[in-house]
């Protein structure tokens, strides 16, 4: 079974920045925005812009990443299937 919690977490955020080699920085120097960050639940770029707090949800920072990435992508692909 996975870890819940504060260990899952931790195990995630260790895991994710070992893989790009910023777990050493955040431990060393950790700075505001290191470890989690605020997502729109309904991408900005699809309207998800104007919100209150229950249109968004926390991730940790290479989640963040990763979900910006993949949206990122499909957007990509979206545009180069309209032309």
């Amino acid at each position: 079974a996975l870890p819940k919690g504060p260990e899952r977490m931790r195990e995630v955020m260790s895991t994710k920045m070992k893989l790009k080699g910023r777990l050493e920085k955040v431990l060393n120097n950790p700075m505001e925005g290191d470890f989690w960050q605020a997502d729109h639940i309904r991408p900005v770029c699809l309207g998800g812009g104007q919100v209150d707090i229950g249109g968004l949800r926390t991730l940790c920072t290479p989640c963040h990443e990763e979900e910006t990435g993949e949206l990122r992508r499909c957007l990509k692909r979206s545009k180069v299937s309209e032309s």
